[in-house]
């Protein structure tokens, strides 16, 4: 199963997967986001078009592209003469060019001649320097993910049990990007299984969830995404080799109707957008108008199921979820209370440690300690004993304001991180009671 997570929802799940004895791999494409496996794309395998569809650069913006462009054909030539390549070498090219300086000595020191290409580049770079030094500055933002690097990863390192591709902290041009690539390479790797072509095979079934559907797949009158393209040759050829395809959405009449009508079987909770109910009506041709009028009514958890899923249309109720992650709506009054309990517990902290050493806490130590966690409590005549967990292991912290004394096993020092954390617990619990 492959799930494109556009906000890191199901990370959860795959940690339940792996508990229950499944194998299962995050994949991420933002360096500081939840993930088992950083997704990299080879800059010389990417169209350089779609590389400046991801770096952000406007359709209209010719001469950024042209920049792009010809900083990519240098780079594939580098690449073929046996140097790596990724996005900084492209960035650092750029800005010589702009800078009308060293671009023939920098592709030089990469074993190869420029050619025509840096030819053109230094004439546009002479001509228009902030063509280059725009081109520049879109890819050095898109080097900041990690995605785009010398080689791209091996499918076989990303493809497991349950593979989630969480695509949180991407821009909507790098997820188009990521989830077409993904996509593109998981249909071909089993096309060339089941048809005995020589090339990278895929040998198992593969179930793809696309999340948030109408991100990747919008009507083409809407707007064109580079993802809709693998999006519908799944839907339309995957079922005969092997790659199947589950949509998700709030907004069905968000998703284009080529796409849509390719899904057998639905599974459609409550619905009360008019547009919406059209165009679940419209896709399915089992849908009689009495379940249609009764979508508006479903309550928490009930759906109506049509399709090959069932023998007759049904009307189910889901269990309940068993692990504490999905896509549900935040309380409000929830949030807010917790929120408020934590401020408190802040400045009771702040009042406690002030008792306990005759100032405020330093900044560093407050800020250290929102990263550690509380494991276990205990108290016996106004004493504490709390143990405290961060990446660097556990500290238990003993203290008392009743008697004005902490301290900590780790640091061998009572103001530090633990101890703060410590007395945000006790001040914590003492407003619980």
């Amino acid at each position: 199963m492959l799930v494109l997570d556009p906000h890191g929802e199901y990370v959860a799940a795959a940690e339940s997967a792996k508990a229950q004895g499944y194998g299962a791999v995050v994949v991420k494409v933002a360096r500081h986001h939840v993930g088992d496996v950083m997704y990299k794309i080879g800059v010389v395998d990417t169209d350089p078009d779609a590389l400046a569809d991801a770096a952000g650069v406007p359709p209209n913006a010719s001469k950024i592209r042209y920049a792009v462009y010809l900083a990519h054909a240098i780079a594939k030539r580098a690449h073929k003469a046996g140097r790596r390549v990724d996005l900084r070498d492209l960035v650092a090219l750029l800005r010589s060019a702009a800078a009308r300086s060293a671009a023939d000595k920098l592709v030089k020191e990469w074993g190869v001649d420029g050619g025509e290409e840096l030819e053109d580049l230094k004439e546009l770079a002479q001509r228009n320097r902030h063509s280059a030094f725009s081109a520049a500055a879109y890819l050095k933002r898109l080097a900041s993910l990690g995605v785009f690097s010398t080689r791209t990863t091996a499918l076989s390192k990303i493809l497991a049990d349950l593979t989630v591709v969480n695509l949180a902290g991407a821009s909507d041009e790098v997820a188009d990007y990521v989830a077409w690539h993904i996509l593109t390479r998981v249909f071909r790797a089993r096309v060339r299984h089941v048809r005995g072509l020589p090339g990278v095979k895929l040998d198992a079934p593969i179930a793809v969830f696309l999340e948030e559907a109408h991100r990747f797949a919008p009507p083409k009158a809407a707007r064109r995404t580079r993802s809709y393209e693998a999006v519908a040759r799944i839907a339309s050829e995957g079922r005969k080799f092997g790659v199947y395809l589950a949509v998700i959405t709030q907004r069905p009449s968000r998703v284009d109707p080529d796409v849509m009508s390719q899904m057998q079987s639905q599974i459609v909770m409550r619905v009360v957008n008019p547009k919406d109910q059209e165009a679940v009506r419209d896709s399915s041709e089992q849908l009689a108008q009495d379940f249609l009028d009764n979508l508006p009514g479903l309550d928490r958890g009930e759906a109506v199921v049509v399709g090959p899923l069932v023998r007759l249309p049904a009307v189910i109720k889901l269990r309940d979820r068993l692990f504490e992650y999905g896509g549900a709506d935040i309380s409000l009054a929830e949030a807010w209370r917790k929120r408020r309990g934590e401020a408190e517990a802040e400045r009771g902290a702040i009042l406690a440690w002030r008792r306990l050493f005759g100032r405020v806490p330093p900044p560093d130590v407050a800020i250290a300690s929102r990263r550690l966690e509380v494991k276990s409590k205990a108290s016996e005549n106004g004493a504490w004993r709390i143990v405290v967990a961060g990446d660097d292991g556990e500290a238990v912290v003993e203290l008392s304001l009743e008697r004005s004394y902490a301290k900590c096993s780790r640091c061998g020092s009572a103001q530090c991180p633990h101890v703060y954390r410590a007395l945000a617990e006790v001040v914590r619990v003492a407003a619980q009671r």
